[in-house]
């Protein structure tokens, strides 16, 4: 959100360009689609394209990295040299943390499926023999 502020101050063509985006690869796209959503298959086909929304406003992001850079830089005079580090330094430490709650829900050690799909077509091959 404090990208697109960024942006919509600095460069309105740009803004307007990734609001297209985000609305056309997401939810225009699904509307589009009119799949059913509750069938696991439909899901699985259109996951690949609600990532697409995700890549456009990835630059959003980057324009609100920009935005707090320039408040801490001008708020407190004396970290102006360091605030883009430090504020590199707190997303990232914001996204590790993210990434450590939420490491229970996309754990896959225990998917044994994934071990079986890989080893199922060897053990099939040896029965057949020439």
């Amino acid at each position: 959100m404090a990208g697109a502020v960024q942006v919509r101050s600095r460069l309105r063509w740009y803004f307007w360009f990734s609001l297209l985006a985000i609305l056309f690869t997401g939810h225009i796209f699904v509307a589009y689609a009119n799949m059913n959503l509750s069938v696991p298959l439909s899901r699985f086909v259109l996951e690949r394209f609600y990532l697409l929304s995700h890549v456009a406003a990835a630059t959003l992001a980057a324009f609100g990295e920009l935005l707090a850079t320039d408040l801490l830089g001008s708020a407190v005079a004396a970290l102006r040299a360091y605030a883009s580090a430090l504020v590199t330094l707190g997303l990232l430490l914001a996204l590790v943390g993210v990434g450590i709650a939420n490491y229970a829900d996309t754990d896959q050690s225990s998917n044994h499926l994934r071990t079986w799909k890989a080893t199922a077509p060897m053990s099939s091959s040896s029965s057949c023999r020439l």
